[in-house]
């Protein structure tokens, strides 16, 4: 009788599903099954059902965020988010979700946003259920001990320590404290000790009980769930697990949100904020206060204006800056974007003579703006865009299961239930109205100016982040310059053909079963591999080449030389990438200890033209003064880039320079790129191309022939053929010992390597290892000691070598205490190894079995692997499949053993620290 009521739910749930699908927009290649229920406490759902999938998880946010903190708690929304995770009245156990997701092979996250608070988490699909039943618990009953409460706030003084050395975001505080002050986001949300500990732990922990019991309820939530079971089966997991949740039909459970505070008053603009620069490289960003584009998603013009902002088309802005030598790099981005307000934010990265010009390039913007606002072309130009638009929500790419998550669960917080998928990617129709309204926020009378530069007086101090500034209001003079400087310029904006637009996109038949890369070509120096897509049958394809030749280790100056040559490409090839990158075709090149790797991937119609115009660019590659200036100017970016990123990245990058012997550091390398000429470069390329080694290999919508004629074509065109590689370098000997790395700030990070051998060797513990001791080291000092906001361990690869790392990024702490710290971590978790038992250690195997399979996720994704398989063993060798048949044998003794073995007493491994100099 059961089983019959239970068939008759689960058929009424499946009808509830279907009927709700058919008003999701989504595409019909899209072959994952999608349904929406709303449970009667008012938690409105997501079921997306993906019988491919070895992974699952769940999203969900919050409509309330740092915008609603307290006066006198600010910081309250982002430690209730760190303290959800915390343990709960159903699960207790400090730690114990994230020990559940790490056994489970799995991730989670969480943020808070000034409108929002997001959590999410994948693991294996089998634990699925108890994963539901966790995070229904949390969300609905969070522990909220004092005691817990008191630690967490010491992590989120770690993050707001860790904040404080990020350049971008002491800029972002900077801007907080000079808008309308009336306005929530100018206040500091992110809390830290001192605003935590205004009021006492016993009160705090009161409040966080009473926010969340008036916020966290079913009505202001949305809840994505994504498995492999049918929709109908992942609705009944979350009808059982979710009604955890409290009904919101209390009268103060939902406030109503305001937006009659503007961001930054008339009176506020234009203003000019001054900053030191902390790199080589001076920055420029305009920023406007605009609606958000999900208020107007119809035409979505920010969207559109952004991408002509960034267009390589000659007489574009950018090219005309280029061409001019005053910037290096020019991207649009929306600092915040909420559901009341956003902003529009254009950052510009300045070259030496761009510095001295500034006034000049701002004035270009603004003139470029008026252009658009002006020209004829508009409605042609937003077709275009539209086209493409339509073209990539049509044939969608899969990414992966825990992206997903976080962006379905956000989106649902800003479109309708239907237009989830559609909403934010489509753009339905062409305004010109709506595109003047949005360009006439961009006016120079609105903007606020973050100049990031060699600057002298700043008497003001931002109290958040301890950044000294200049805030003045621009003169009349001022602007002046900005309209003296961008009238010389006549822009082309007219709308042009791209060639690498394909009026069809077929499927072509299968005619190849393999289940791997077979080998249709090998010849000296050149080889030729293919596998034509089977698992998701889209019309797109990956195109991957290894270059290697010996011209890369000649010379001492040669590993720097490459880095350089690969910089003159990305700035030589810009105009054709961006043009590819419309058509939905992207270009990725990388540097490798003995030359390079290019990766094509997009629609394959026009996909082999793309990539056989991008090798005739090259090889007719003309060396000049100017492009030289561009790839040095490319060069100091990056390494600007590098020394404003978190310490742990850093680290991180400052380890691949001593896996691999053909890169350099970055500082040194970049003194050498300085001093290069145009006759040095010009012959790096001659010798480069003088018969290198070739591998080839074609994936995806290509039948074997298709991959032999590109094959052929990329032989053909190589006039002085290929060679095997002369001069490996040597293998490489043991990482051991205490290094600093070159481009630190003083005591923030430390990491500990451990090598574990050749990486051509498939050695199934390795992964397992790094799985169960990022557990370890997250519990350690995320929620045990506190000591660090970023901890973790990973497997990592250089040349010819593989190991294991484990990090510790503790800002307030000396880099030989974090040592010590990650030693003691290493000790207490080869303890632990005496007490694990065997049912939890196979809930480890099967989690990692599970994140095996997610290779498959996507075509990219599987392609990328296979590339990386022939790549590292030279055949394709799936590692990933002999990695589960190795699991099933693989006991908990032969585990101990394995993981002394690599780290125990008698292991030397490196510890890499934080550079006591100050950059």
């Amino acid at each position: 009788m059961q089983r019959k009521c239970l068939s008759v739910v689960v058929v009424l749930l499946s009808l509830i599903a279907s009927a709700v699908q058919g008003a999701i927009n989504k595409p019909k290649l899209d072959l994952r099954e999608y349904s929406a229920i709303q449970l009667d406490s008012g938690l409105e759902v997501l079921l997306v059902s993906d019988p491919e999938t070895t992974v699952a998880g769940a999203g969900l946010t919050v409509s309330v965020g740092s915008d609603r903190d307290p006066d006198d708690v600010p910081g309250l929304s982002h430690l209730l988010e760190h303290m959800v995770f915390a343990g709960s009245d159903a699960y207790p156990e400090q730690g114990g979700f994230s020990n559940y997701v790490n056994r489970s092979g799995g991730t989670f996250n969480g943020y808070t946003a000034p409108d929002m608070t997001s959590f999410f988490f994948q693991v294996g699909a089998d634990a699925l259920d108890e994963g539901l039943s966790r995070f229904a618990s949390f969300l609905a009953s969070p522990s909220l001990e004092p005691e817990a409460v008191a630690g967490e706030v010491e992590t989120i003084q770690s993050e707001f320590e860790g904040r404080r050395m990020d350049p971008a975001w002491r800029a972002l505080s900077v801007f907080k404290r000079e808008i309308n002050p009336d306005h929530p986001f100018a206040r500091f949300s992110l809390g830290n000790a001192k605003s935590y500990q205004k009021i006492d732990n016993a009160v705090l922990t009161r409040r966080l009980k009473a926010w969340h019991r008036r916020y966290y309820v079913p009505s202001r939530m949305k809840l994505v769930v994504i498995g492999p079971s049918p929709t109908s089966e992942l609705a009944e997991k979350v009808r059982e697990h979710f009604q955890v949740l409290a009904s919101s039909e209390r009268k103060d459970a939902v406030v109503a949100d305001t937006n009659e505070v503007p961001l930054i008053e008339p009176s506020q603009t234009p203003k000019m904020l001054r900053l030191q620069k902390e790199s080589d490289v001076s920055r420029l960003m305009l920023s406007f206060s605009v609606m958000p584009e999900h208020q107007l998603s119809r035409v979505k013009p920010y969207t559109f204006i952004g991408r002509h902002l960034t267009s390589q088309s000659s007489g574009r802005l950018v090219p005309v800056l280029r061409e001019k030598g005053w910037v290096s790099d020019v991207e649009v981005t929306s600092r915040v974007q909420t559901e009341h307000y956003a902003t529009f934010d254009i950052v510009l990265s300045l070259t030496e003579k761009g510095e001295g010009a500034r006034h000049g390039v701002i004035g270009q913007v603004f003139a470029y703006l008026e252009a658009l606002r002006n020209s004829e072309e508009l409605e042609r130009l937003y077709q275009q865009q539209q086209r493409q638009a339509r073209e990539q929500f049509r044939h969608p790419q899969k990414q992966s299961v825990m992206a997903d998550l976080a962006q379905l669960s956000a989106t649902l917080q800003r479109y309708p239930m239907e237009k989830v998928l559609s909403g934010p990617r489509l753009m339905h129709e062409f305004d010109r109205g709506v595109v003047i309204s949005a360009l006439d926020a961009l006016r120079p009378s609105r903007v606020i100016v973050t100049h990031r530069g060699d600057v002298e007086h700043l008497p003001e101090a931002d109290p958040a982040s301890g950044q000294s500034y200049a805030a003045e209001m621009v003169s009349e003079g001022t602007r002046a310059r900005w309209r003296d400087g961008g009238t010389p310029t006549s822009f082309s904006i007219q709308a042009k053909a791209n060639p690498f637009l394909a009026s069809s996109r077929s499927v072509y038949p299968l005619e190849s079963k393999s289940d791997r890369p077979r080998l249709l070509e090998s010849s000296e120096g050149f080889r030729l591999w293919h596998l034509q897509d089977a698992e998701f049958r889209t019309p797109r394809g990956q195109i991957m080449l290894a270059i290697e030749s010996d011209a890369v280790n000649a010379s001492q100056r040669s590993p720097a030389l490459t880095q350089l040559y690969l910089h003159a490409l990305h700035e030589a090839l810009n105009p054709l990438s961006r043009e590819g990158t419309e058509a939905g075709l992207t270009l990725t090149m990388q540097r490798t200890n003995h030359g390079m790797t290019m990766g094509f991937s997009g629609f394959s119609a026009k996909q082999p033209e793309f990539v056989k115009q991008v090798l005739k660019n090259i090889r007719s590659l003309n060396m000049t003064p100017t492009l030289l200036r561009r790839a040095k100017a490319r060069a100091a970016l990056k390494l600007s880039q590098l020394r404003d990123s978190q310490p742990f990245r850093q680290l991180m990058a400052s380890l691949q320079v001593r896996l691999n012997p053909g890169v350099g550091e970055p500082g040194p390398e970049n003194a050498v790129m300085r001093q290069a000429t145009v006759e040095d470069l010009s012959q790096f390329h001659r010798r480069f191309w003088r018969r290198p080694a070739l591998d080839l290999f074609v994936y995806g919508n290509y039948t074997p022939d298709q991959a032999r004629s590109m094959g052929q074509w990329v032989s053909s065109s190589q006039k002085g053929g290929f060679k095997p590689l002369a001069n490996r370098l040597p293998e490489p000997g043991p990482v051991s010992g205490e290094s600093e790395s070159s481009v630190m700030a003083s005591g923030a990070a430390a990491l500990l390597y451990f090598g574990a051998g050749d990486p051509s060797k498939v050695e199934e513990p390795a992964l397992l290892v790094a799985q169960m001791l990022h557990g370890h080291v997250f519990q350690a000092f995320r929620q045990g000691k506190e000591k660090g906001y970023v901890a973790f361990a990973t497997l990592t690869e250089g040349y010819q070598r593989r190991g294991l790392v484990t990090l510790l990024q503790a800002p307030d702490r000396a880099p030989q205490a974090v040592v010590s710290d990650l030693q003691e971590a290493k000790r207490s978790f080869l303890e632990r190894l005496n007490t694990l038992k065997k049912p939890m250690f196979e809930q480890y195997k099967n989690g990692l079995r599970q994140a095996l399979g997610a290779r498959k996720q996507s075509l990219k994704r599987y392609g990328s692997y296979w590339w990386s398989v022939i790549r590292r063993h030279g055949e394709p060798l799936d590692e990933a499949a002999r990695l589960e048949a190795a699991l099933e044998d693989f006991s908990v003794d032969d585990f101990r053993v394995y993981c002394r073995k690599l780290l125990g007493k008698d292991a030397s491994p490196l510890a890499l620290l934080a550079s006591q100099e100050q950059r």
